[in-house]
């Protein structure tokens, strides 16, 4: 029996081509972009994110505003620390990835490798106090309240937009066992979340460096997550003078479709002992994670799918008869494969994040 494939239902859209942008930086302020970076290849990393300096790069580049990166970080940090009135005996520190200022309540985290940041109060984020549950905001004025707060911060822009609520949850129980009518446990919600993603040309941009979350304690600010690195159009080696630039081209969904079947993860399974369903395919951008250097958003393809692997035994008959016997194992996989069609590009490569453990193979 050979491997079972299930196609998605939904497929990207069938874009022929998509821009490349640069991700602005005051480290990459004066190196030039690299359309090409795969023609040196290292790893995962290299092919999305870091990319190669061009010595034939010729385009006009923006002064770089601090000459010393220590310095710029520095001023984020305090201009960041003022905004969110962090103050009273501060603690500054400077811990591998990203600058520090802390007190006893609040903390801040500013990291070097993006434009990314996170604060949160400690005695607020992440509530397990149900009486917490009876102050909590109701959707529309949490996004009210967090769309003026973002604003005030000057953290939205024409990539970013709202993506909807989440809660922090806690549950008690109401008695101690062995009580049979004791009642249920009472579930609480605590603390509530607004959640912004980004697009980019129109495309969504995926991956754990793209996104806000605003969350509230009653009308309290818990916690501020701003993971993005902002973007700017590349033609040919340069950087767009205008808002429209020359697309890549790019693979079909139904072509990606096939790099993905033939994946090594997929066809070392064994045949009639798995089934692999793939659920979703999209057309958008990776973004990584905030401590990471990326240099430039490429065009995309996830897909979302199901693994599912069991054992048969034979019975019947001249044991011909397969059935399947013990558990049914399943789990889930969110895989990422560079879209961009290019007859330089070469083997196309497949690469996959877990969303918890942000892990790039």
């Amino acid at each position: 029996m050979p491997l079972s494939f299930e196609m998605p239902r939904h497929l990207a859209n069938s874009a022929k081509s998509a821009p490349i942008y640069q991700l602005v930086h005051p480290i990459f302020m004066n190196q030039a972009p690299n359309l090409y970076p795969h023609k040196n290849p290292k790893s995962y990393l290299n092919i999305l994110s870091e990319g190669y300096t061009n010595p034939d790069f010729n385009a006009k580049l923006d002064p770089q505003p601090f000459r010393d990166t220590k310095q710029y970080w520095q001023r984020r940090l305090e201009e960041l620390q003022e905004a969110f009135q962090v103050t009273g005996e501060v603690e500054q520190l400077e811990v591998a990835d990203r600058l520090v200022a802390r007190n006893e309540r609040q903390h801040l985290h500013v990291y070097k490798a993006s434009h990314s940041f996170i604060y949160f109060d400690r005695q607020l984020v992440s509530s397990t106090d149900p009486a917490d549950a009876e102050k909590l905001l109701s959707v529309p004025a949490a996004a009210k309240r967090a769309k003026v707060q973002l604003g005030d911060l000057k953290l939205l822009d024409e990539h970013s937009y709202f993506r909807g609520i989440g809660y922090t949850g806690v549950t008690v129980d109401q008695a101690q066992p062995p009580y049979p009518d004791a009642p249920a446990a009472a579930a609480y919600q605590t603390e509530i979340k607004v959640h912004y993603g980004f697009k980019v040309g129109g495309l969504p941009v995926f991956g754990p460096g793209a996104k806000i979350v605003v969350s509230y304690v009653g009308e309290d600010l818990s916690q501020l997550i701003y993971f993005w690195r902002t973007p700017r159009l590349v033609n040919d080696g340069h950087f767009a003078s205008s808002k429209v630039a020359r697309g890549r081209p790019l693979i079909s969904p139904r072509e990606a479709l096939e790099h993905f079947c033939h994946d090594n993860r997929f066809t070392k399974l064994k045949e009639g002992h798995a089934k692999v369903r793939f659920h979703d395919l999209q057309l958008g951008y990776y973004a990584a994670s905030p401590q990471e250097v990326q240099r430039f958003l490429y065009p995309v393809y996830q897909v979302k799918g199901t693994v599912e692997t069991w054992q048969t035994s034979k019975n019947g008959f001249n044991g011909t008869q397969e059935h399947v016997s013990g558990e049914v194992f399943r789990y889930d996989f969110t895989l990422y494969m560079l879209a961009v069609s290019d007859p330089n590009l070469g083997e196309k490569k497949i690469y996959s994040t877990r969303e918890k453990e942000v892990t790039i193979f």
